[in-house]
C-alpha cells in the first residue's frame, strides 16, 4: 500500500464532532430535566430516569457515553499514529501511547 492510498482514506471528523456535540447537549438537557423533576417533585426515581440519567452510577447513559467517547478517541490517535508511520514521523510511538492510554481509560 502506498502512501497517497493510505492518506487518501478520510475521517470524517466534522460530523463525528457534530454527533458528539449533538450527544453532549443532548445528555446535558436531559440530566437536568431529571434531576429538576427530582428535586422539585420529591421522587426517589423519576420513573425510572434518575437511576438512567444518573452522575453518579456506574451503568447510566453519560458514564457510557463517556467510555464510548474516549474508545472513539483512542481510535482517532491510532488512525493519527498510523498517518505519521505512512509519513515516517518520529513522533510514532507518542501517538501510539496516547492511544494506548485513552483505550485504557474507556476501559476503566
Amino acid at each position: 500500500m502506498t502512501n497517497d492510498r493510505l492518506l487518501a482514506v478520510g475521517i470524517p471528523l466534522r460530523s463525528i464532532g457534530r454527533w458528539f456535540a449533538w450527544c453532549t447537549v443532548f445528555l446535558t438537557v436531559a440530566v437536568l430535566i431529571v434531576v429538576a423533576l427530582r428535586v422539585g417533585y420529591r421522587y426517589d426515581r423519576v420513573y425510572g430516569l434518575y437511576a438512567l440519567f444518573d452522575l453518579d452510577g456506574d451503568s447510566s447513559v453519560p458514564t457510557w457515553y463517556a467510555s464510548i467517547s474516549l474508545l472513539v478517541c483512542s481510535g482517532l490517535l491510532y488512525a493519527h499514529g498510523r498517518i505519521s508511520r505512512a509519513e515516517r514521523d518520529r513522533r510514532i510511538v507518542g501517538w501510539y501511547g496516547l492511544a494506548l492510554i485513552f483505550l485504557f481509560l474507556s476501559v476503566d
